[in-house]
């Protein structure tokens, strides 16, 4: 799949959660779209890094989760003032609950692709113009070149 977006890919929560969970189903899958996107500059939003480590949380293990997931060089990207409404308005249209409007919103600010366990997001991203892999796709995996910046 050639990228519209070029050279960044987000990644949604059940994409991290799998990196690190050798049990979930899609663990194989996301440790590959990892392998295969290191020439990709790599975001997740703030409220996506935090939900992927709520389990690590239950168990007292917030900071070690949230450490893993900075060792896998992934930018987080910050909700500020000026996401408000296009997010509201997004999350409205598109019906995605908060989360994955979240994804969608810092996909579409950032002008990337997604990649995401979810296929529904990955076909309501397309829908809005974003390219989108998620597992058991026959789009098959992104196409990036991270150029830098």
């Amino acid at each position: 799949m050639s990228s519209a977006t070029g050279s960044q890919i987000v990644f949604d929560a059940g994409v991290l959660i799998a990196i690190f969970d050798e049990g979930d189903a899609h663990s194989e899958w996301a440790r590959r779209v990892y392998r295969d996107s290191t020439s990709a500059r790599l975001l997740a939003s703030a409220l996506t890094v935090s939900e992927s480590i709520v389990h690590a949380a239950r168990d007292g293990k917030a900071l070690a989760g949230h450490d893993s997931v900075r060792a896998l060089d992934i930018d987080v990207v910050p909700l500020i003032e000026g996401d408000v409404v296009p997010l509201a308005e997004l999350r409205a249209r598109s019906r995605l609950r908060m989360p994955d409007a979240v994804v969608l919103h810092t996909a579409i600010r950032e002008r990337a692709a997604i990649a995401t366990t979810d296929a529904r997001l990955a076909r309501i991203a397309r829908e809005h113009g974003v390219e989108a892999c998620a597992p058991d796709d026959e789009n098959g995996p992104l196409d990036v070149a991270y150029e830098g910046g």
